[in-house]
């Protein structure tokens, strides 16, 4: 399994969710100060700035590439997950971060990112056997399909097999200085937010 942004929310409970269905090879991306972090949680680490994760994914897999690739930042990046992956391979796209440069919205930065998101072709999808698969959770309107998955893994959670690594929780007062906490690439875990009365 490859994933990207392995020290944030979702990459340090998909690391997790790997150790539970045994996967042999969990590698992940990062920046170079979250290098211990990561290998903390038992994922091999790749410098997202000035390694290929694409040649660590085929020289971990005997040069067959991973099962799944978890890719949450789109662009350029999309192509290189999959071609990390091997024959029969997934990879889920669920973000969009190379899109947000800098501090502020940019629709030039939006821009350049659907410019070099790639366009995949059915039929060489079809030949590699490998799937593309696009995950927006606001949109998704059908509860049923949440249903199971929140079942399986609450049972988890009371069965001490996963434990969610929170880095910080915040007043709902402050969300936007927990955005930007998360913005900068500064979390490793989840960040929530309390909206208990005070």
């Amino acid at each position: 399994v490859l994933i990207h942004h392995a020290a944030g929310g979702v990459g340090t409970a998909v690391a997790q969710l790997c150790k539970v269905a045994g996967a042999s090879v969990v590698i992940g991306t990062a920046s170079a100060p979250k290098r211990e972090f990561v290998e903390s949680i038992g994922v091999k680490f790749v410098d997202r700035e000035s390694e290929d994760f694409v040649k660590v994914c085929k020289d971990m897999t005997d040069g067959k590439g991973v099962h799944h690739a978890i890719d949450p930042v789109g662009g350029r990046n999309l192509m290189r997950s999959y071609k990390a992956t091997r024959r029969g391979g997934k990879v889920y796209f669920f973000g969009a971060s190379s899109a947000v440069k800098g501090d502020k919205r940019s629709i030039i930065s939006a821009f350049r990112m659907w410019l070099n998101t790639p366009k995949f072709n059915p039929i060489k999808m079809m030949s590699s056997n490998k799937a593309i698969f696009g995950v927006h959770m606001g949109l998704l309107d059908d509860s049923t399909i949440f249903e199971g998955h929140l079942t399986a893994l609450s049972k988890m959670l009371e069965d001490n097999e996963i434990d969610p690594i929170i880095d910080s929780i915040w007043r709902f007062e402050r969300v936007a200085e927990a955005q930007m906490h998360m913005h900068d690439r500064k979390n490793r875990g989840k960040i929530l937010l309390d909206f208990a009365p005070e």
